[in-house]
């Protein structure tokens, strides 16, 4: 399924947007870490949640072609629905002169706890038994950091800021959970600040705190894959989510005050 929906429903949604509209379409993708498509193939929980027995048990032919077809389908439907979402509101929306335009850049440095041997043999284990993902180099290079004495990992994270007339696109290179963008737009106290932030997963994915503590792939098993491309080997640590809340908040706040 997502090998379909989470990249090709922004190309067919755009050519049926640009056919209704006749004008160019951008598309911005959300916080997505945390959620899953409103359409999709009917069994699409199992390979999610026992995606090793899946992987394992193979795809038959007459497999991918019943399910290929209902994917298919999810798409179609995904683009639909967006484009009767933006029919029904656009005749009501009124275009307004651009009065404010700003652009700007601002890296952050957040932390991640390298975890215990012992921990991190837990981890490996579950993410081996539960998903068959290997864990023998990501143990290699915890073993290797808890020799050097290293107790912690750090990043900078880029956070980069579109601002148009009282709205704003604020986006960052890191998988964030759909809550962290809910808090943003609620602790601004307006729906146009807009936070989004979506790789796939390769950069690590951003959780909330309540999500942390759950585990899981995305949280915690994912940077067995990914960790030689991000440079962690764990997410950024549970009360990242709100510090990068607080500070998207602040610095929309100086934008706004800055043009008055």
């Amino acid at each position: 399924d997502n090998y379909l929906i989470s990249a090709d429903y922004f190309g067919i949604t755009r050519e049926r947007l640009e056919a209704r509209f006749g004008c160019k379409i951008m598309m911005i993708q959300g916080a997505s870490g945390d959620v899953r498509p409103r359409f999709h193939q009917e069994n699409t929980e199992y390979p999610e949640i026992h995606s090793f027995k899946a992987a394992e048990k193979g795809f038959s032919e007459e497999y991918q072609k019943r399910y290929r077809v209902q994917s298919k389908n999810a798409l179609e439907q995904t683009a639909d629905s967006i484009c009767e979402a933006v029919s029904a509101v656009l005749p009501a929306m009124t275009a307004k002169p651009v009065t404010h335009l700003t652009m700007k850049s601002v890296f952050s440095h957040f932390t991640a706890d390298v975890p215990s041997l012992t921990q991190a043999e837990r981890i490996a284990g579950e993410a081996l038994k539960e998903a068959g993902i290997d864990g023998t180099d990501w143990l290699r290079e915890v073993k290797c950091l808890n020799g050097e004495g290293v107790s912690q990992q750090f990043s900078e994270v880029e956070i980069q800021y579109f601002s148009l007339n009282d709205g704003c696109l604020c986006g960052i290179a890191n998988e964030a959970m759909c809550r962290i963008s809910i808090d943003a737009m609620e602790a601004a106290g307006t729906p146009l600040l807009f936070l989004n932030g979506y790789t796939n997963g390769c950069n690590s994915y951003l959780p909330t705190a309540g999500e942390y503590e759950k585990g899981g792939y995305e949280v915690l098993w994912s940077n067995l894959v990914y960790f030689p491309y991000h440079g962690r080997v764990m997410p950024f640590n549970r009360d990242t989510a709100g510090q990068l809340v607080e500070e998207v908040v602040q610095n929309w706040r100086k934008l706004r005050a800055d043009y008055g």
